[in-house]
């Protein structure tokens, strides 16, 4: 399947989800087209294997030989390291950390948080051995002495090996509750946390639970409305009101195009001579309608003659609709990776003539 079709990842990913529903969490992890067989037990992964290529048999797909590797103990998989004793984090990532030197500007703070976030599922409570970093990205750049050694202290951390690992029956768990709320009312949260800790099953009994089916909120109903900078609010003033903006100029304006507008259930709408009506929108709303229409669920990356027709087509328009797609399909990524190039050149070709014979 080409990869560069739209949605190709997540349909291959429910492919291999239904191909491996049976092996999934047991003897089989996959990703995409990255795949691991894994046994418990050393005698039993033939077993693992044979079943596994049974299924791969089955829907006729076929494995890359020179990518394919057996019987090891541990191995990268999606960035990180795999083996029995559970999943270690990518030895190139913790080496980024280590071997970068204290942050002299802005950029480089942001990469440093940016690489702990890369290990955040291997960090025991980095937002807080980060915290002095994000001090200093909400204020002018200050390396401080806090940030230097909150640096070093992470190093320090991450220079120790980084395991994730199955817990084991009768091993400790700690349990970390982030709560905001007064002392005064977090009562019943702290007998939660302690209980943890205490084996008496008569304070468990005592906790309140509650089965909520619907919204512990009022719901409250909305309604859209026109700001008073947009396009259509004078427009919609007239038709209204009959108001005219204290401009002269802008009022001629105003009652020269108030023909091509007519209002429908309270909604501005564009009229014209071969085409139906139009429903007038804001910027905002224009950005999510050229959002949907180009590369949307139904879109397909047209060019910006075609793009304004489609737009048109499904009944919505604005002033500047027409320069707006032109710049949309301008910063496009797709469009400008994959579109056509123009080989036509920009104007018609000459003859130039040698006023020397074999010149």
């Amino acid at each position: 399947m080409p990869f560069g079709l739209k949605n190709a990842g997540a349909m291959d990913q429910r492919l291999v989800n239904q191909m491996f529903s049976n092996q999934i969490r047991r003897n089989v992890e996959v990703y995409v087209d990255d795949m691991l067989v894994k046994s418990k037990e050393e005698e039993n992964h033939l077993d693992d294997l044979r079943e596994t290529f049974n299924t791969l048999r089955q829907y006729n797909m076929k494995l890359n030989p020179s990518k394919c590797a057996f019987g090891v103990s541990s191995r990268k998989f999606l960035g990180f390291m795999v083996s029995q004793r559970g999943i270690e984090a990518n030895p190139e990532k913790v080496r980024a950390i280590l071997e970068m030197s204290s942050p002299k500007m802005v950029k480089e703070v942001q990469s440093l948080t940016g690489r702990v976030a890369a290990l955040n599922s291997f960090v025991s409570k980095a937002t807080d051995k980060c915290l002095p970093f994000f001090k200093t990205l909400k204020q002018a750049f200050v390396w401080t002495e806090e940030c230097e050694t909150a640096f070093q202290e992470l190093k320090r951390y991450l220079s120790n090996p980084l395991l994730l690992s199955l817990s084991k029956e009768g091993e400790d768990l700690f349990l970390y509750l982030a709560v905001s709320i007064p002392w005064g009312q977090n009562v019943e949260a702290d007998e939660v946390a302690q209980s943890a800790f205490v084996d008496d099953q008569s304070k468990v009994n005592d906790w309140r639970l509650e089965e909520q089916n619907s919204p512990s909120i009022e719901e409250f109903q909305t309604f859209r409305v026109h700001t008073r900078s947009g396009w259509t609010c004078p427009i919609l003033s007239y038709l209204k009101n009959g108001r005219l903006p204290p401009n002269l100029e802008e009022a001629k304006k105003i009652k020269k195009s108030i023909a091509r507008f007519k209002m429908l259930n309270d909604e501005l709408y564009k009229r014209g001579f071969s085409q139906p009506y139009l429903r007038s929108v804001e910027e905002e709303e224009a950005k999510y309608v050229l959002e949907e229409v180009h590369k949307g669920i139904c879109g397909d990356h047209i060019g910006a003659k075609s793009f304004i027709q489609k737009i048109t087509s499904v009944g919505y328009f604005w002033p500047t609709m027409q320069q707006d797609t032109v710049d949309f399909v301008k910063r496009c990524d797709r469009c400008q990776r994959y579109g056509n190039v123009q080989q036509v050149p920009g104007e018609k070709m000459t003859t130039i003539s040698s006023p020397w014979t074999f010149a």
